[in-house]
């Protein structure tokens, strides 16, 4: 049976539209994304940018995005490589936010839960591997932690003996030693 256009009612927004193809059911495509997507639904929306808004409200401590990329030095803390400040969002090489613990499962929006990622490993990601433990930037423990009191050296106490560089020395002779063995023109030992 060939196919016969009718005249339809969109199940969307009701507007009358004729049938192009075959169980076409929608006046346009953008009506056909607003029910397939459930993002489209304006009033779900408005309640989950509230609720995100108020989540953020009550754990942000004030660390912007910025900074805590240069916390992390433009590197990825999922796959560990250079984040190029050149790429732009939407660019999966571009520079995101990671939380370890998802704001989706309850995590907070702190410093402690950031970390850098190019957008494309964050959306790999997804809000999975709940709970990873970041490593810490070198520094961070020294910078993290209260720094103690300079002790005040008592009177008369002699000063600290500079050390000896002889084991630099004697490192640079065996290696030179074992270059003329070991080199580019010398066969590798078997």
């Amino acid at each position: 049976m060939p196919f016969q256009p009718q005249a339809l009612a969109c199940s969307t927004c009701g507007a009358e539209f004729t049938q192009v193809r075959w169980g076409q059911k929608y006046c346009d495509l953008s009506c056909r994304s607003k029910r397939k997507n459930p993002a489209w639904n304006r009033a779900g929306s408005v309640a989950a940018r509230r609720r995100r808004r108020m989540r953020h409200a009550t754990t942000w401590d004030g660390v912007s995005d910025a900074e805590v990329l240069e916390r992390d030095r433009w590197m990825c803390g999922i796959c560990r490589k250079r984040i190029g400040k050149k790429f732009r969002y939407p660019h999966p090489r571009s520079a995101s936010v990671d939380h370890l613990l998802p704001l989706s499962l309850g995590g907070d929006d702190t410093a402690l839960n950031k970390r850098a990622a190019h957008l494309g490993c964050n959306m790999s990601r997804g809000n999975g591997r709940p709970g990873e433990q970041m490593p810490l930037p070198f520094g961070a423990d020294v910078a993290l932690s209260p720094r103690p009191a300079r002790r005040a050296r008592p009177a008369g106490a002699a000063s600290v003996p500079a050390q000896s560089d002889d084991w630099i020395d004697a490192w640079i002779q065996q290696n030179r030693e074992n270059r003329g063995r070991f080199g580019r023109d010398a066969a590798a030992p078997v």
